[in-house]
Order: structure tokens, then C-alpha cells, then sequence
């Protein structure tokens, strides 16, 4: 119950990027449930906010080349190739200096689930139907990029034998010359809208382990949860990631 003033000597903020002040409170003794410098609690304040957009992307190259079939949609330059099946509208591969980086032709698709065991009860997880509306593309700067657009809506069943929701949605993927793919979704709901969330899922090749993300961590947070972390720069493994939860 007692009250000390801390001086915090920093800087002055720059113009460009974001600040935050990270205090923790840490302990400096040993209990028999703590060590040292076990940390008691902390606190992440925001001293400058910045919101950036991405970088527009400028290819520097125009030798993009598309081979179309009866169920394929191939588009390829020196060191990468994308490969859409035209059945489903799904990127089924994506190789980068020969390799595959799509597990089992399982790219980007539709997912809404992810949610808790008594959630389940309205929804049937992975009964859901994709139906595309239609799959087109076209060029863009002579070559320099190619616009593919996928049309779909997923309808995903209740468990008690009627339609839980409909969810029209549109996924544009931008390929450039150099190898990049821009990938834009837009889902659209109505205010009945039960679904815990929406998403893209894809399954990556096994042995891409490495994770390195901005945002909050480095343990599981949701947005009830986010005292329990805070914003920066962390990486991890993909096997480290797994949070084991108790169960009865």
C-alpha cells in the first residue's frame, strides 16, 4: 500500500513508427512457487500509435506466362509457378525455387471454425459445402500482374437438419511477375450472423516450422484475454505453438 514515482528516461518520439512502454513488476526474492525475477505483473502503454497500410506492390518484371485447361489455371515466371484447380477456385500449389509449399493441393479456403467443445452443438464441423459462383481472371500492366477472382459461398448445416448460415464471400488473389501473391477475402453477413469466425485456412508442406509474427504474444490471446500478453515482435515453432488445455 505504498506509492514511489518512477523517472523513465527515453528519447524523444520519432514521427515515423509506434512506441509502447513495457513495465513489469518482478520479484527478488525465492518463494517455494517463485524464483527470482519471477514477474509478479505487467503492464504494456501505448506512448504512439501509427496505422500503416501495406506497401503497394510494383513489379519490376512483365514476363508472366498462363497456361489455362479443362480444370487448371496455371500462371508461371523463372522460380515460381500458381496453380488453381477451376472446379473449386482453390490454389492447389505454389512452388518457390522448386519446392511446394501447398500441402496435398489443400490451399486457401473457407474456415469458420474455431471455437469451444459446447459451441459445436450448433454447427456441424466439416459438413460445410463450398459453391462457387463463378472463377475469372484477367491481366493487369501488360503482364506485369494477373487478377484472379473466386466468387463462393459456404453452407455450413446445423445439427438440426436446416441450413445454420450462408455466407457469400469473395477471394481475389493478385499475381505478379516477380513472384509475389496478394490475396484479399470479403465476406458478408447479415446481422443474424452466428458463426464464431471467418477465415482462410491452408495446409503448408511439412518442415516450414519457423514462425515469426507482430502482434500479440507470445502466448495464446484472444481479444477477452489480451492483459495476458502484449504487442511486439516473437517467433516460435509451429509444434511450440500447441496450447495443451485440461480436459475432463
Amino acid at each position: 500500500d505504498q506509492t514511489v514515482i518512477v523517472d523513465i528516461p527515453y528519447a524523444e518520439l520519432d514521427s515515423e513508427g509506434e512506441y509502447f512502454l513495457n513495465i513489469s513488476i518482478l520479484r527478488t526474492d525465492v518463494q517455494d512457487w517463485a524464483g527470482k525475477g519471477h514477474v509478479e505483473a505487467f503492464q504494456q502503454l501505448v506512448l504512439k500509435e501509427q496505422t500503416r497500410e501495406l506497401d503497394i506492390v510494383k513489379s519490376v518484371r512483365n514476363d508472366l506466362t498462363s497456361v489455362q485447361t479443362d480444370e487448371t489455371l496455371t500462371f508461371s515466371n523463372r522460380g515460381f509457378s500458381v496453380t488453381f484447380d477451376t472446379r473449386n477456385a482453390v490454389m492447389k500449389s505454389l512452388v518457390f525455387a522448386g519446392l511446394e509449399m501447398i500441402h496435398q493441393n489443400e490451399g486457401l479456403r473457407f474456415n469458420w471454425f474455431r471455437t469451444i467443445s459446447h459451441d459445436q452443438d450448433r454447427f456441424i464441423l466439416g459438413k460445410e459445402t463450398i459453391e462457387v459462383d463463378s472463377f475469372s481472371w484477367y491481366w493487369e500492366e501488360e503482364g506485369k500482374k494477373a487478377v484472379v477472382t473466386a466468387e463462393m459461398k459456404a453452407v455450413i448445416p446445423s445439427l438440426y437438419g436446416v441450413v445454420a448460415e450462408i455466407v457469400p464471400h469473395v477471394v481475389k488473389y493478385t499475381i505478379y511477375a516477380d513472384g509475389i501473391v496478394d490475396v484479399e477475402a470479403e465476406f458478408r453477413t447479415d446481422d443474424k450472423f452466428l458463426l464464431p469466425r471467418l477465415g482462410l485456412v491452408a495446409s503448408i508442406t511439412p518442415g516450414y516450422d519457423n514462425v515469426v509474427w507482430y502482434g500479440r504474444g507470445p502466448g495464446e490471446n484472444y481479444p477477452d484475454r489480451e492483459a495476458s500478453s502484449y504487442i511486439g515482435v516473437f517467433s516460435d515453432t509451429a509444434d511450440g505453438m500447441k496450447e495443451e488445455y485440461a480436459r475432463s
